[in-house]
């Protein structure tokens, strides 16, 4: 991994659709943005903002998040999440995470991403589904 410098930011960006809603989710919610899509969006925020510190052989997972939700998207809605890097501990990199509409801030909190080696992962991944049986 190369040297990651606090203030790196990353964004992801979608319009709205159905599938994106709470409505999509379960009978009887509302069609807006939902916020499991938003903290999807959070965390591809933050993987666009290690991809030039990602070497040959490394990737990144989410290790935790902390949202809140704030106001409603309609469908049809522009969506900007942006992950800011605040700190860098090792291989841990945690993220100030922001979510926008047209009209303004609809989610924030923070959001931790660990970088990881692709074949000691992969092979961990593979070694737990073994012993399950899967």
């Amino acid at each position: 991994m190369k040297e990651i410098k606090i203030g790196t930011t990353g964004t992801a960006e979608l319009t709205v659709e159905y599938k994106d809603t709470a409505a999509a989710l379960g009978e009887g919610l509302p069609e807006v943005f939902g916020t499991p899509y938003m903290v999807n969006l959070m965390e591809a925020a933050g993987i666009d903002a290690l991809k030039d510190f990602i070497e040959e052989g490394e990737g990144s997972v989410g290790a935790a998040i902390n949202t809140s939700h704030v106001s409603a998207s309609p469908i049809g809605s522009h969506i900007r999440a942006t992950a800011t890097v605040k700190e860098v501990k090792g291989k841990l990199i945690n993220f100030d995470v922001k979510a926008y509409d047209d009209e303004g801030l609809i989610g924030e909190g923070e959001h931790l991403r660990a970088v990881i080696k692709k074949e000691g992962f992969n092979k961990s991944v593979a070694d737990k589904k073994a012993r399950i049986g899967k």
